[in-house]
């Protein structure tokens, strides 16, 4: 197992985004920064190149901008395109409606990943 890899550094204003080992991913704190664009390119370059037949993705954001919201679509709609990866089981955490809706949202999007709605309360 490897060693945990960040993708990209977090701060307050950005998401830690790191791979736990070879099919883990977990994009955690906020995405509020002006700029998301930092953070979720790079995620989204890697999850294209991404080639194992499984990847298992952990959302849990505290706080989220609407351009943050455009991009981890992007990037979940990416992941769930890309047909090198067989298995793609996607876990979004909320702590309210608003969260929960906002899980839902990207859930309908998605048509090739197993996703999980988890209440953190």
């Amino acid at each position: 197992m490897k060693a945990r890899k960040n993708i990209f550094e977090s701060n307050f204003n950005q998401p830690e985004i790191k791979t736990r080992n070879e099919t883990h991913l977990s994009i955690s704190g906020n995405s509020i920064g002006l700029k998301p664009e930092d953070s979720f390119n790079p995620l989204i370059n890697w999850i294209h190149t991404f080639k194992g037949e499984t990847l298992n993705i952990d959302i849990n954001l505290d706080l989220i901008n609407c351009r943050s919201v455009k991009l981890l679509l992007t990037a979940m709609v990416t992941a769930d395109n890309n047909e090198k990866i067989k298995h793609k089981n996607i876990t979004w955490y909320f702590k309210d409606a608003e969260d929960k809706e906002l899980g839902d949202m990207i859930a309908s999007n998605l048509r090739n990943s197993r996703f999980k709605l988890f209440c953190m309360n």
